[in-house]
């Protein structure tokens, strides 16, 4: 199965959220944007897009913890064209992109 995105070019992709019937991935691009899609059975739908002010090159989720090693906060890391490592809140930036849809 192939499903198709706006996106020129395809540089990470992360499962950010499992949902009833579907997954969330994060799918990030040269070209500043990410996108969230559900991936259902036969299906891909979108579910929110954003704007970064960085290239990301590649992408990954990164799970912070507490000494007790319970999960504070699930962020995505990005690496850019300039070797920076940028951090984002998963739930923050996923918000967004959901807000940037409906607008």
């Amino acid at each position: 199965r192939e499903f198709p995105t706006d996106l020129p070019f395809i540089t990470g992709m992360v499962h950010a959220k499992r949902l009833s019937h579907s997954d969330r991935l994060g799918l990030c691009s040269a070209d500043k944007q990410i996108i969230f899609v559900d991936l259902m059975r036969d299906s891909c739908k979108l579910s929110g897009t954003v704007k970064l002010d960085i290239s990301p090159l590649c992408m990954c989720t990164v799970v912070l913890r507490d000494d007790g090693g319970s999960e504070l906060e699930r962020m995505l890391a990005f690496g850019d064209d300039a070797g920076q490592i940028h951090l984002y809140d998963l739930q923050t930036i996923g918000i967004a992109a959901e807000r940037n849809l409906m607008a």
